[in-house]
């Protein structure tokens, strides 16, 4: 300001009286000024906000909402991370495929098959911990020796009914059964695990009876469709996950198969040369009060040693079918299973 009262005094002298001239120099002074103190008020790039990683989770409110609240209520500052569907992480992951780096940090995932394929393709440059996340005894199998790929908690799919059109007794209890069953049932064929189960579904059953429960479903769509319309009485039996509302609130008969409800698994990954504040997350995601969340909240079995279960998990002698990761990601198995499903 001071330079701009020196100027004004002398413009006669400098400019021969030609106010205008005087008026562009003082408001280029004072624009540059200005600008000078914009870029020193901008924080440093050490300051920004950090991006802690992306987590797959259902549809934006429900479960999506309950997760955002609790995780950044663990970080003492603000942090970013991307909370979506399925797509967007596919969309994501197919840009950190090309690439050859996860720069968004620490990736949850409740498992699409592509998702799951992206993983699988993903290893070069994921870190390996094997042994930061111990994977109780009961889920041995899903467990991944290398330490890439971490197990948060495990879903499962289930026999679902309403009591009101079929009793207990005469209801299936079983796989093949459910393939069987002489009323027509509801069978989740889209969303995550839409693509993920029916993979699950022709594994277990062999491809006669997995073409005949998908013949018999008179109601096809996402797990919403599904348990809705066993709900309302539109068909009496049906497939569910235990990620449900609908199961968690015993809203529907819930039927855990004799054979085993299916086991799928939810992942985490942990980028190479992860910051600070991705293994904060890792930490956060992986600790038992998330793990007290995911039982309380979204009906989830813990993969954590002393983690809580589901009380229908111990009730049932945490008796899982655990498909093998080759099968659920073959892609020639997907084309065949497609057909069958009809997409």
């Amino acid at each position: 300001m001071f330079l701009i009262y020196i100027m004004f005094k002398s413009e006669k002298k400098m400019f021969g009286g030609k106010k205008i001239v005087f008026a562009a120099v003082v408001l280029t002074v004072v624009t540059v000024s200005a600008m000078l103190v914009f870029i020193a008020m901008l924080p440093e790039q050490g300051h920004q906000v950090p991006v802690v990683g992306h987590l797959h989770l259902t549809r934006a409110g429900e479960f999506r909402a309950t997760l955002v609240d609790f995780v950044e209520e663990q970080f003492d500052e603000p942090v970013k991370f991307y909370a979506t569907c399925s797509r967007d992480l596919r969309d994501y992951l197919t840009i950190a495929l090309d690439r050859g780096s996860i720069e968004r940090g620490i990736i949850f995932s409740h498992n699409h098959r592509q998702v799951h394929r992206q993983f699988e393709a993903a290893r070069p440059f994921i870190a390996e911990f094997p042994d930061r996340y111990p994977v109780r005894q009961e889920f041995a199998a899903l467990a991944d020796p290398r330490g890439e790929l971490h197990l948060v908690w495990v879903d499962a799919y289930v026999i679902i009914y309403n009591p009101d059109l079929v009793s207990r007794e005469d209801a299936p209890s079983t796989w093949q059964e459910l393939a069987n069953f002489e009323q027509p049932v509801g069978l989740i064929t889209k969303g995550c695990l839409g693509g993920w189960g029916a993979m699950a579904f022709y594994y277990h059953l062999g491809e006669e009876d997995f073409t005949r429960l998908v013949e018999n479903a008179e109601v096809k769509g996402k797990r919403r469709d599904v348990s809705a319309a066993v709900r309302d009485g539109t068909v009496a039996v049906g497939v569910a996950s235990l990620l449900d509302v609908l199961v968690r609130d015993g809203k529907v008969g819930v039927i855990w198969p004799e054979d085993g409800a299916i086991a799928r698994p939810a992942f985490m990954v942990i980028p190479d040369d992860p910051t600070d504040y991705h293994l904060r997350l890792a930490e956060v995601i992986m600790s038992q009060e998330a793990a007290e969340l995911f039982a309380r909240e979204f009906n989830m079995a813990s993969a954590l040693p002393d983690g809580p279960v589901p009380a229908i998990v111990e009730e049932n002698n945490f008796n899982f079918v655990f498909i093998p990761t080759q099968d659920i990601i073959c892609k020639e198995l997907e084309v065949k299973v497609d057909e069958i499903v009809g997409k």
